[in-house]
């Protein structure tokens, strides 16, 4: 897997996903045409962009999304809360939703064993 910068991020993502994505045509037989054809960085940065809407939609509207061997999305909502500063200034927060991510019990064995490190 291949990084260009200080973080792998999305546009390293589209190039993995272009380099690990052979077409096939399943009217031949499932055969590659032509030769080791790959998607281009276009459409890959287009499926990510559809599978990640597609999770935030159907977190918005059902509140949880499981993709099984990744993890689980959900929406916590969090209730307003108001204070005061030790300078005495007053501060507010109005009700809003946290989003919480919890690994597959698979992905973070996988974490694990790459990295020869405990994950959790």
């Amino acid at each position: 897997m291949k990084k260009e910068g200080a973080e792998f991020d999305l546009g390293d993502l589209v190039r993995h996903i272009r380099e690990q994505t052979v077409v096939t045509d399943d009217s031949a037989g499932g055969e590659p045409y032509p030769e080791d054809y790959r998607i281009d960085e276009r459409t890959a940065r287009e499926v990510l962009r559809l599978a990640f809407g597609g999770i935030s939609d159907a977190l918005v509207e059902f509140g949880r999304v499981e993709i099984a061997g990744f993890g689980v999305f959900r929406l916590e909502p969090r209730e307003a809360d108001s204070g005061v500063l030790p300078d005495g200034s007053p501060w507010s927060t109005p009700d809003r939703n946290k989003v919480v991510f919890r690994a597959a019990d698979d992905f973070v064995r996988i974490i694990a064993e790459r990295t020869g490190v405990p994950a959790y």
